[in-house]
């Protein structure tokens, strides 16, 4: 996991606590650039897959048909990135 990603995993689990509205301005500022906004949208990507959701809806949240290959690799993959990004909320 890279930086932008930690930053990434950081803004949305921030974006969940209470207050939430009080950081948007700078969330907004963080994800106008294209590599955020990215990072973003891998993070939101990552907590739909460890949440169990299939992959014909995870597509639908992307916008792109579902990959049949692979689909425990990437729920493997996904829930080490969001164990990795808690624990260092944590710690």
């Amino acid at each position: 996991m890279n930086e932008r990603d930690t930053e990434a995993a950081h803004w949305f689990a921030r974006l969940r606590a209470p207050g939430a509205e009080a950081d948007r301005a700078e969330f907004d500022l963080w994800r106008a650039d294209p590599d955020h906004a990215e990072a973003y949208a891998r993070a939101e990507e990552d907590w739909l897959l460890v949440g169990g959701v299939a992959p014909e809806h995870l597509a639908v949240h992307r916008g792109a048909r579902a990959s049949p290959a692979r689909p425990n690799a990437r729920w493997a993959l996904a829930a080490a990135r969001r164990v990795s990004a808690d624990l260092r909320l944590v710690g």
